[in-house]
């Protein structure tokens, strides 16, 4: 279980929740990377390691899956040809105020890169990219309560 962001190519002339809900629906990541996409994905996670080096990235023929890990805390962007996903596992470590930080400049570079909105599909609101991650911490809270009344003990994908 994860706290879900959707990224989206906004259109012109359209409202952005309208858009945000639609790309949500009608998302094909499956769909190939075209060369400029890929090369605009290789420039975001040589942004991302400058910006903290423990981002690591995958190419898939999709996309690019990149991801961030540190100190029990964790978080995963995929980037594909025109839209994308953030997710973070709800994890009571995640819960810090640096790791929002985090994702919100991130979040920054993923936007000046690509264009892509921000929408927060639990709070139903698009997250402003100015580099402050708005993500609720009240509603990330509320998943993490959740996921511990549901697996009292040990997670689910905790093997040992």
């Amino acid at each position: 279980m994860s706290y879900d962001i959707n990224l989206f190519a906004p259109i012109p002339g359209e409202d952005p929740i309208v858009s945000a809900k639609r790309d949500a629906e009608e998302s094909d990541l499956s769909q190939t990377l075209s060369i400029e996409a890929k090369n605009r994905n290789a420039r975001i996670v040589s942004k991302l390691v400058t910006l903290n080096n423990s981002f690591d990235a995958n190419e898939l023929d999709s996309g690019t899956e990149i991801n961030w890990q540190h100190k029990g805390c964790a978080f995963q962007l995929f980037l594909g040809e025109s839209s994308g996903t953030l997710n973070m596992p709800y994890w009571s470590e995640n819960q810090d105020q640096e790791i929002f930080d985090l994702i919100g400049a991130s979040l920054k570079i993923v936007h000046e890169e690509t264009g892509f909105l921000a929408y927060d599909p639990q709070s139903e609101e698009l997250i402003a990219l100015d580099g402050h991650s708005k993500i609720s911490t009240q509603l990330f809270g509320v998943g993490v309560n959740a996921l511990e009344k549901i697996t009292p003990g040990r997670p689910w994908w905790k093997f040992w």
